[in-house]
């Protein structure tokens, strides 16, 4: 959805070849980044989507995980000045276990990953949201 003026709002379509949503919407001083999900029959990925305008959106990259992961929940996305900082989680086939998951990057294409085993698996954990504020 865009609005000029915050009253009248028109729906939008993504320029993505998908009709995936897109979520955990900033502005940042370089322009707008969301993040999409993207689920067809051989992927699932969260990718990280930028636009200068907010109508027209590239890929800029996708969220890693590893070859035991599943899903990938992001619950908050912020801009740290320094760049992107998530907090979520992340579902493990190998031991059937939800573990809390930061992810951060400071040019939006490579991304540190780090897994929380001592909870945080809903993305609200005190633990991780501090780790955030650390940068």
């Amino acid at each position: 959805w865009t609005s000029k003026n915050g009253d009248v709002w028109t729906a939008q379509t993504t320029d993505l070849g998908v009709s995936d949503a897109l979520s955990n919407i900033l502005h940042t001083a370089s322009g707008w980044v969301a993040l999409q999900r993207h689920e067809s029959q051989s992927a699932h990925e969260l990718r990280l989507v930028t636009s200068t305008d907010g109508e027209h959106w590239t890929i800029a990259s996708v969220l890693p995980t590893s070859s035991s992961v599943i899903a990938l929940n992001i619950a908050k996305m912020i801009d740290t000045g320094a760049g992107l900082a998530t907090v979520g989680w992340e579902y493990n086939t190998t031991n059937g276990v939800k573990l809390g998951a930061m992810l951060t990057t400071s040019d939006g294409v490579t991304w540190n990953r780090k897994v929380f085993t001592d909870g945080g698996a809903d993305g609200n954990d005190v633990h991780l949201q501090k780790e955030v504020a650390k940068g």
